[in-house]
């Protein structure tokens, strides 16, 4: 893991690289961008009948 001067990740490491992840802050110290891995998502749900 590496951290800057503010004690912040920065980014992390992982055995296999696609799995590494980056991060960035703005001037307020809010996260402003990741670079991820691309983690599968349900893009529908089906709801039983009540």
């Amino acid at each position: 893991m590496a951290y800057d001067n503010l004690n912040r990740l920065l980014s992390r490491s992982y055995p296999t690289s696609a799995d590494n992840i980056t991060y960035a802050y703005d001037l307020l110290g809010r996260t402003t961008a990741t670079n991820k891995p691309a983690i599968p998502s349900a893009t529908s749900m089906t709801m039983p009948d009540a």
